[in-house]
């Protein structure tokens, strides 16, 4: 070979093929690939005039000497990324998965809706504000229901529908609707306060009346028997309280005898024989004194065991066992002494017949 200015150092080149041929690696095997290609070139420029071609060895050099300068700055990186997995600093790309940024990045004013909006931007909508629109629709009895149409936050033009004015069923009346101050004639509901109608009106559901109440002469019936002393009385408990007494008196020491003296009832009602009391001034000693009470001529005690009997030593008894209470009007009442006392008859004998 020819002796050339300069020295050109023997080189190994890699074998063709290898990684770092497309000039996609750093390595430094790679560079070196480079140089022999290079100086294969250089051989082929020179030929056999290696004087003439001096110039573009010496520019063959050059790019060596850049080439290998420039390969050997990177000789140190193993393998530079796939385009697809880089973001690029142009050109439109999708970019995956969650970003995390140290520092706020920069981005200009937004002009798609869904464009990132920068701070500034959003400062000055926020001071903007959210227009509601004007006055809202006028409302109006009769108006359908519109959901209303303005660009504004709270749609400031719609309506709820609201029924018109009128006189029939479903409409609003006004205030000068005759209705209202019509003097019509009340409609007949007596019977549906009375007795057994569908609004009955109870006399304990009256105010209490603060003068008299005149009944047009008519009765109170169904009164129950009465227990306070304000209650209203019937005739029923009335003719048992409206009493009386027929009495018998038989002076000085009594002796056994048939009633004679008759006691009639003219009260022109039947009465009610309630009880008899015989009484002695004297009492009888010995035996008892036993009376009986008649009526018409029968006697009244159906069981004599329960007529009037003064004990011996004793005054008074009272007896109510009756089998015959009835004293009609006309009828008549006598007293006759069955019994006496043995040692001392007694005297002064009273019997008294009470009735109502």
């Amino acid at each position: 070979m020819a002796s050339y200015p300069g020295s050109i150092p023997s080189l190994t080149r890699p074998a063709h093929g290898d990684p770092g041929d497309d000039g996609s690696s750093t390595d430094a095997t790679v560079v070196v690939g480079r140089i022999s290609d290079e100086i294969e070139a250089i051989a082929a420029e020179l030929g056999t005039s290696p004087s003439a071609a001096f110039a573009t060895v010496a520019a063959r050099l050059a790019d060596i000497e850049t080439n290998v300068s420039g390969k050997a700055s990177t000789a140190s990186v193993a393998a530079k990324a796939d385009d697809n997995a880089v973001v690029k600093l142009s050109t439109d790309q999708t970019v995956a998965g969650v970003k995390t940024f140290t520092s706020p990045p920069a981005v200009p004013a937004p002009v798609a809706g869904g464009d990132a909006a920068n701070k500034t931007y959003v400062d000055a909508a926020a001071a903007a504000g959210v227009s509601y629109g004007g006055s809202a629709s006028t409302q109006a009895v009769g108006d359908s229901q519109s959901p209303g149409v303005a660009a504004t936050a709270s749609r400031s033009d719609h309506k709820h529908g609201l029924p018109a004015f009128g006189t029939t069923a479903g409409t609003i009346a006004q205030g000068n609707d005759a209705r209202f101050t019509d003097a019509r004639t009340p409609t007949a509901h007596a019977t549906s306060h009375k007795s057994g109608g569908s609004d009955a009106i109870r006399l304990d559901e009256l105010a209490v009346p603060t003068a008299s109440v005149a009944l047009n002469s008519q009765k109170i019936t169904g009164l129950a028997t009465p227990t306070a002393s304000g209650d209203a009385a019937t005739k029923g408990y009335t003719d048992t309280q409206d009493g009386g007494q027929a009495v018998f008196g038989i002076s000085g020491a009594v002796t056994v005898r048939t009633g004679a003296f008759r006691v009639y009832n003219d009260s022109g009602r039947t009465r009610t024989i309630r009880a008899v009391r015989a009484s002695a001034g004297t009492a009888p000693t010995g035996a008892t004194l036993i009376v009986d009470v008649n009526k018409g001529g029968t006697t009244i005690f159906g069981t004599q065991a329960n007529r009037p009997t003064i004990a011996i030593s004793g005054n008074t008894n009272k007896t109510t066992g009756m089998t015959v209470t009835t004293w009609a009007d006309g009828e008549y009442l006598t007293v006759d002494v069955d019994q006496i006392g043995s040692t001392v008859a007694g005297s002064d004998l009273t019997v008294v017949v009470e009735w109502a």
